[in-house]
């Protein structure tokens, strides 16, 4: 019989991916704004240094700071006190990049009545944890000179102090873990905002979560952290051989009430809040031990944050890996390539903290 030859066929899957790479390889670089423009290196001109900065334009954001946790809503007020020349307008730059053609095109423009203020807003802006975000916004006219200009600020987070507690975000938390956070962060002299930002980012307000590591509750106590929490709290409840059970035993066994808040400390919302300060409270100590002070006092910056960084870091990752990060890289040791998580939860924590806190809820009416 004859064989009829056929020419190869691309299966049409194959031709579509093709398609879409080849269409992903025009974008070029992309920013949390959209792609960069065609020429993102210009900057406008600064007023001459011999001029005082002036006072008749404001540039405000809201949120005031950055939102590093998930994705938010972001919007510029520029203002003046008298109308704002038709000429005049905005620039924004990403890690000094300029992103505003993508910026303007995403952004809803808003002009009030009498002139004096445009408000931009843009929907859905998500930060990345790990990569720089220095964000400026510049206000500029025809000629490029710049008449004022502000950057859009990294949320700040110190275990120390208390900025209040005014919210918990979209989480679906019982009305009574603001009250219970505050009391417990009262009585162990911790900022109540930071307990939040860490049960926020560790269990999302869920007292019965569980980790594959078998980290239990709001505060996620891991077995190891049980083991030196109980030395001091050893009348608490623990549920017979739970350290013994595999994860998906463990999992399943909450779920069904098996353990509960009476049989497994942990599962208490409060005794977790508890827990989890006093080994905050704990590796403060470590910190605070001789050789690691020194390490400490070293690190350029505001020591309490300095300090707070490390207590987050250790609670994720270990002290002991952290502090190798640090007799390593010095002041670099955040970005040891074994802290990469670490890092992460630095910032999230630190963004939850600020943002839940009544200074960060405030923060853009006290501009």
């Amino acid at each position: 019989m004859a064989t009829v030859m056929r020419k190869a066929l691309i299966p049409i899957p194959v031709l579509l991916f093709l398609a879409m790479i080849s269409t992903v390889g025009c974008v070029g670089p992309t920013t949390p704004f959209g792609p960069l423009s065609d020429n993102p290196n210009k900057t406008p001109q600064r007023q001459p240094a011999s001029k005082e900065p002036s006072t008749e334009y404001k540039i405000d954001f809201h949120p005031e700071k950055q939102v590093l946790h998930d994705k938010t809503d972001f919007s510029i007020e520029v203002s003046s006190n008298r109308p704002l020349a038709g000429q005049t307008r905005v620039r924004v730059t990403h890690n000094g990049y300029d992103v505003t053609e993508s910026f303007l095109a995403k952004a809803h423009l808003h002009k009030s009545s009498n002139g004096q203020s445009r408000i931009y807003m843009f929907k859905d802006l998500r930060l990345k944890t790990l990569d720089a975000n220095r964000i400026r916004i510049q206000l500029v006219d025809d000629a490029g000179i710049e008449l004022a200009s502000r950057s859009l600020e990294s949320p700040d987070c110190s275990i120390f102090g208390n900025r209040g507690l005014a919210h918990l975000g979209d989480f679906h938390a019982p009305e009574n873990y603001i009250p219970l956070i505050e009391k417990v962060a009262e009585s162990k002299k911790v900022n109540a905002s930071f307990v939040a930002g860490v049960v926020a980012q560790e269990s999302g307000f869920n007292p019965k979560a569980v980790s594959w590591a078998k980290a239990i509750g709001l505060t996620q106590i891991t077995p190891l952290a049980e083991k030196q929490l109980l030395e001091s709290l050893e009348e608490w409840p623990r549920y017979p051989g739970i350290n013994s059970l595999s994860y998906l035993t463990l999992k399943s066994k909450i779920h069904l009430g098996e353990i509960d808040d009476e049989t497994e400390w942990r599962l208490n919302p409060e005794k977790s809040l508890v827990g989890g300060v006093t080994y905050f409270q704990y590796l403060k100590t470590y910190w605070d031990l001789e050789d690691n002070r020194d390490l400490v006092n070293r690190l350029d910056g505001d020591r309490a944050q300095n300090l707070t960084d490390l207590i987050l870091a250790s609670y994720n990752s270990g002290a002991a890996r952290v502090k190798r990060a640090l007799i390593a890289d010095g002041p670099l040791w955040r970005s040891n390539d074994n802290l990469k998580e670490a890092a992460r939860y630095i910032k999230k924590v630190s963004s939850f903290c600020f943002h839940y806190s009544k200074k960060g809820a405030h923060d853009d009416d006290e501009t």
